[in-house]
């Protein structure tokens, strides 16, 4: 995973255009100025984004597993 994710990081920072920038290089520079709140805050929502997502994907699957298996 951790190799995986130093791909994308590097394939991102070097297509990034100011103000297209993804999230990972906004992470990397806040963490270069030393923002530790801004990137803080920044892990914070993305960790709630990816939570509802796997929640409700969990939930879809689930739905359509009983769906199938009722029917």
């Amino acid at each position: 995973m951790a190799t995986m994710f130093v791909r994308e990081v590097t394939l991102s920072v070097v297509l990034s255009r100011p103000g297209t920038e993804v999230l990972a290089v906004q992470i990397l520079r806040f963490a270069d100025d030393g923002l530790w709140g801004k990137l803080s805050a920044l892990g914070i929502i993305m960790i709630l984004i990816s939570t509802s997502l796997v929640v409700l994907a969990t939930l879809v699957g689930a739905r359509f597993r009983t769906v199938e298996g009722g029917g």
